[in-house]
């Protein structure tokens, strides 16, 4: 019986990696081709564009992340950070292990948020990590830790238990109308079409979730604005304020 339970084991063992390697194989085929998606100017900084027409349910791409933060990262550092009595707070952890892994290379190739637009606490709070994490080594670094973690919380995608940033996903810009749906996996970004995208058709998806999309449309800009750095002028963001100002202008 033990032979008989150990051969089913080694069989189903055999099928979950085959199953792997058959998905592992069609996400790097997708992520290879070159026809779906391209990066061009877009009308804030640069974006993704379809390469192609795709209908609701395609697979855009897959991308495999640049830089990786699990949980059990950030409880790791913020142990070692209390042993040594630094800052432990949540930036200056962010901001160490994104050292260590480099991220910052990754982060000067992304545009960040407006600086006036974020929330004044949590501008404290990245200005305060910076600051922990840059001191005695000159201006320059706090600089650019400061500018690297204000595009970090411009562009980090989160999924359930990590923060991740992509060299290609990172480019999709927001609207409050998506044409895709962003959906974090455990090692891989998909980027699944939510509705018909004509070829040149700039790519973009909803940063805030299914709540975002529900508030009003001052309320929206004032979410994205406070927490990502940037006033919203989407088509709908645009067709919203117009419909606001005919109706005060009617009053």
């Amino acid at each position: 019986a033990s032979a008989a339970v150990a051969w089913r084991r080694a069989r189903l063992g055999r099928s979950r990696a085959v199953l792997k390697r058959e998905v592992d194989e069609e996400r790097a085929s997708i992520s290879r081709r070159s026809d779906l998606v391209e990066v061009k100017d877009a009308e804030f900084g640069r974006g993704l564009f379809a390469g192609r027409g795709m209908a609701p349910g395609e697979v855009v791409m897959y991308e495999a992340p640049d830089v990786r933060m699990d949980d059990r990262d950030v409880i790791a550092m913020h142990r070692h950070m209390q042993e040594r009595r630094q800052n432990s707070g949540r930036y200056a952890i962010i901001c160490r292990l994104l050292e260590l892994r480099g991220g910052f290379k990754v982060l000067d190739g992304l545009v960040g948020g407006c600086r006036d637009s974020f929330d004044p606490g949590l501008l404290l709070e990245i200005e305060g990590a910076a600051a922990e994490v840059s001191l005695g080594r000159g201006p320059e670094v706090f600089e650019r830790l400061h500018r690297g973690l204000l595009t970090f919380q411009s562009n980090a995608w989160r999924g359930t238990g990590y923060m991740a940033l992509y060299a290609r996903v990172c480019l999709v810009n927001h609207s409050c109308r998506p044409n895709v749906n962003v959906i974090c996996e455990d090692n891989f970004v998909r980027v699944e079409a939510v509705r018909d995208i004509s070829a040149g058709e700039e790519i973009q998806a909803n940063y805030g979730g299914d709540q975002l999309l529900g508030m009003p449309v001052a309320s929206r800009r004032r979410v994205l604005a406070e927490t990502l750095g940037f006033m919203c002028c989407c088509e709908r963001c645009r067709a919203d304020l117009l419909v606001s100002a005919d109706l005060l202008v009617s009053a």
